[in-house]
This record gives structure tokens, C-alpha cells and sequence, in this order.
């Protein structure tokens, strides 16, 4: 069942969830990077990554529900037989012409999965838009925050993914990814690379917009509940809209990480699915 609530807030059963990633999953987990997890064993490796694709599949299927087209996933037009880690999880383009996938597959080979700012340019000035899909378990905890049992409470539910809606977008940042840092400060640890003589909001700005020219264009966030068999898509944001006013967010998880760093963004600040249409729409 494919299930649409307030604010353009879609839940689907994972049955329902049409399969359009590649399965080579083993072969994606052994190449894929410990970021923010070190020794993961293969076995988690490869219970993450089905839940990766399970998200991005969970993705491409809503975008059915509302009607729109033109996504591909990227591991429709890869050609490394999924032995580098993925730069980004798919895009939005109109005419995704060969050029553009030789020149993706070129810029990995290249640049690995940090793809540099000209590639990325290269990209928006073709109309192409990068899509960055994070997955996360449903885990108990965010149940037992509002008391959460039941799928077919409608006020249960409300209250689950406004409470979800609590949580943030996140993305590593450009100049680092561990530490705990406002964003001046980082800004200042970055003009230590740059040398740009800029000081105060002038940094700021400047730093701001190498991570907007170095990030991906649009970022989702999924929540898969693994108990339930269910997909929450919860909605999007662009990256102009992520880092207005950034925030920086140290993720601390006992096991996992207590150093990782993050620019982070409310879910609540972002758009509902209803609206990504008339966005592609401008941009496209």
C-alpha cells in the first residue's frame, strides 16, 4: 500500500516498493567507504547497503505516485561494474545524452566519488541535478518518543512523522568531516586552505558558497522501519536552502561515532514531494 498524508509526506509498504536498483549489492558493499562507521563488518556493510538501495527505490517509486519523470538512478548508467563508491545516488535531468554519462563515468575514474566543483558545473549548466539519498532505520527509540503502535492510528502516525520531521538533512562538509566546530569557526579553519584575506561575513559567504558549488542539488531523507516493512519519505530540500544560514552538527553515536561532522538542516525547513515537481519544473 502506497500511502499519502499531510503536506506530501509518502509511506509505502516495501511490497509495494518497485525494484529499480541493480542488485550487484555485494559487490557495492565491499567497495563502499567507511565514512562515518569504521569496522563495519561485510555482513553490516551489506545490510546497509540494501537499505541504501531499498531507499532509493522506495524514491524512484514515489516519484511515480507523483507523476514525475526524468530520474535515473546511477547505477542505471554506471559502467564499473559497482566497484566505486557512487557519487551521488541518481539525477534529474531531461535528456541524459551520452555525453553527459561519459563524462560522469570519466569524472569518477578521475575524481572519485568527490566529484570536483568544475564537473559539477558541468553538470547544472547541461540541466543536470545531483540527488543525494540518505536511509536511516526507524529504530525503536523514535517510536517510544510519541508513544508510536499502531500504522493505522491516523493520529499515531501525525505524531511519528512530525516528531521525525524534528531531525535534520545532513551532508559531510567540503573542507572536513570530523570535529566540533560552529560554523565561524569552521569558515576560519577553511581560510587557513583558501587565503583569501576574508574575515567576518564576507568568509562566511565565500565558504558558504564552495560547499553549495561542491555539494549536491537536491537531498532526501528516508526512514525505513524494518519491524513494519514501510518506507517514510518524509520530503526534500535544495541545496540553496540547505545552507542558508548553516548549521554544523557534531554526530556523536556510541559504537559508531563521536566525531563525525555534519551540515545539518531541519526537516521541517525543507519541501513537501507536492512541490518537487514545479521545482523541477523551473530548473529543467
Amino acid at each position: 500500500m502506497i500511502t499519502l498524508i499531510a503536506e506530501g509526506v509518502v509511506i509505502i509498504d516495501k511490497a509495494d516498493v518497485y525494484q529499480y536498483s541493480n542488485n550487484m549489492v555485494s559487490n557495492i558493499a565491499k567497495n563502499t567507504f567507511n565514512t562515518w562507521q569504521s569496522g563495519r563488518t561485510m555482513s553490516e556493510k551489506i545490510a546497509d547497503t540494501k537499505l541504501g538501495k531499498l531507499a532509493e527505490d522506495a524514491f524512484a517509486t514515489m516519484l511515480s505516485v507523483f507523476g514525475i519523470n526524468n530520474y535515473y538512478s546511477y547505477d542505471e548508467f554506471r559502467n564499473d561494474n559497482f566497484t566505486k563508491h557512487a557519487p551521488f545516488d541518481g539525477v534529474f535531468c531531461k535528456h541524459l545524452t551520452n555525453e553527459i554519462i561519459d563524462y560522469v563515468n570519466d569524472a569518477v575514474v578521475q575524481e572519485g566519488s568527490k566529484l570536483t566543483s568544475e564537473t559539477r558545473k558541468f553538470l547544472r549548466k547541461n540541466k543536470v541535478l545531483t540527488v543525494e539519498i540518505k536511509s536511516t532505520r526507524l529504530a525503536r527509540k523514535y517510536k517510544e518518543r510519541v508513544s508510536f503502535e499502531d500504522y493505522s492510528n491516523p493520529n499515531e502516525l501525525i505524531q511519528l512523522v512530525e516528531s521525525l520531521k524534528g531531525l535534520d538533512y545532513l551532508t559531510y562538509p567540503f573542507f572536513c568531516r570530523y570535529g566540533d566546530m560552529s560554523y565561524i569557526e569552521y569558515c576560519l579553519n577553511a581560510e587557513k586552505i583558501l587565503k583569501t584575506g576574508f574575515t567576518g561575513n564576507k568568509l562566511c559567504d565565500a565558504v558558504k558558497q564552495i560547499e553549495i558549488d561542491n555539494s549536491d542539488d537536491i537531498y532526501v531523507r528516508i526512514f525505513i522501519d524494518e519491524d513494519e516493512q514501510k518506507c517514510l519519505l518524509l520530503g526534500w530540500v535544495n541545496s540553496d536552502e540547505f545552507f542558508k544560514n548553516p548549521r554544523l552538527h557534531k554526530l556523536i553515536l556510541k559504537g559508531k561515532s563521536d566525531n563525525a561532522l555534519y551540515f545539518v538542516k531541519s526537516i521541517k525547513e525543507g519541501y513537501s514531494f507536492s512541490e518537487l515537481s514545479n521545482f523541477l519544473h523551473e530548473k529543467l
